[in-house]
């Protein structure tokens, strides 16, 4: 009943980093894989853009982030992005393609982008966050003239559990 409801009473409040609770005074405790379960993998999720004329934008978000990416951007560029929202503790990015690396020889001028004239195929591996991620998403797409998507090759299976399910936080 709005008439009985006291919604303009009730506060809450936006804790600091590392703090929790209704009033923040709980300090928040590590979480992670519990290194005693074996046979777990860390979740994969493939990045895929073809674009031949190298003038194309787009971002790329997770948990309601986004950061803004080039056609050129390479994956290292891409990987320090990502580790810049602090909604994504840890990623490791890498070329699909193993014989496609800084230094390989013959490579094509556009190998190193993320976006190639002949699809580009980067993978994002989720070290922390661990388990099952929510997928990325891609938004305001300008100029790309080919595909652009992103897809999840392996689903994360590891834990992400308070003190790695280790012991007690206090």
């Amino acid at each position: 009943n709005s008439l009985t409801w006291d919604s303009d009473q009730v506060f809450g409040c936006l804790c600091s980093d590392n703090f929790e609770g209704y009033n923040c005074n709980l300090k928040s405790c590590p979480k992670g894989d519990d290194p005693n379960t074996q046979h777990q993998d860390n979740e994969i999720q493939q990045l895929s853009c073809t674009d031949s004329n190298d003038a194309g934008s787009f971002e790329l978000g997770f948990r309601g982030q986004s950061v803004s990416l080039t056609a050129t951007n390479t994956a290292a560029d891409l990987e320090t992005a990502l580790n810049g929202l602090s909604a994504i503790e840890q990623v490791s990015v890498s070329y699909n393609d193993p014989s496609i690396y800084v230094g390989a020889q013959s490579l094509d001028p556009d190998a190193l982008q993320i976006c190639r004239a002949s699809e580009g195929l980067i993978d994002i591996e989720f070290k922390s966050p661990t388990g099952n991620v929510p997928q990325m998403d891609i938004s305001n797409s300008v100029g790309i003239d080919g595909a652009l998507t992103i897809v999840t090759t392996q689903d994360g299976t590891k834990e992400y559990i308070t003190c790695s399910g280790r012991g007690i936080c206090d």
